[in-house]
């Protein structure tokens, strides 16, 4: 949840720092804690971007109106409405034909899914916002990997280790080569610059970051904010 506040990292290197560096070694020290879930490396699920069938979104302002297809939970719709869009849950099997018959008029999500989807046919426009990094857990129950030999565990590991930076390498090189890719199927790309981006950050950002922390304390969001701010002093 922590990770869905919205435009939280500046690029994938960024993000990746952060999660595997002290903020994520102590997040899954606790997931192991509290719930006996190890979770052995998070790998990138895509950037999360706009799309819709209206008209290029430049600004916040260009969203007023618009009916955009979120995943059902309350964090969406915080990130939605201060943009001035109406937040619409649609199912993801129902999303494309949600978008073919005018349900609502655009949705976000990263090139890959927007590819596996087909979800180009009927969305004419995207911006690359990237409003939020998504991202695929590789995890393990603790108590089946303590049963196993001190070799198989090695194995796991570096299986895991070595599926991280393949699945990593696939997603970026999507998600850095959106232009061409999503152009060569006839959607209009707009790329914002940093200070766009900041314009929608500045909007989204603060009641994502408030509903996060009444859900699950001030502290872990404070970590998360410290990372990325040394992160970014370097």
């Amino acid at each position: 949840m922590v990770y869905a506040i919205p435009y939280l990292f500046d690029d994938q290197v960024m993000a990746w720092t952060v999660v595997d560096g002290p903020f994520g070694d102590e997040m899954a020290a606790a997931m192991l804690q509290q719930t006996g879930i190890r979770l052995m490396a998070m790998a990138d699920n895509g950037i999360r971007n706009f799309t819709n069938n209206k008209r290029p979104i430049r600004t916040p302002e260009d969203m007023k109106g618009m009916k955009i297809r979120v995943m059902t939970g309350p964090i969406w719709t915080k990130l939605i409405e201060p943009l001035g869009a109406s937040p619409s849950p649609v199912p993801w099997p129902e999303l494309p034909a949600a978008l073919q018959q005018g349900v609502v008029d655009g949705q976000e999500n990263g090139v890959t899914n927007i590819l596996a989807a087909s979800l180009y046919q009927n969305q004419k426009y995207i911006t690359l916002d990237g409003h939020v990094y998504s991202w695929h857990a590789y995890m393990i129950n603790e108590n089946f990997f303590q049963s196993l030999t001190p070799a198989e565990q090695a194995v796991v590991l570096k299986g895991t280790e070595i599926a991280k930076v393949i699945h990593r390498g696939m997603t970026a090189a999507q998600d850095m080569n959106a232009p061409a890719i999503l152009g060569t199927v006839g959607m209009e790309i707009t790329a914002l610059s940093a200070d766009e981006v900041k314009a929608f950050r500045e909007k989204s950002q603060p009641p994502v970051r408030a509903w996060v922390e009444e859900q699950i304390g001030k502290e872990w969001v404070a970590k998360l904010f410290a990372q990325i701010e040394k992160y970014r002093a370097k």
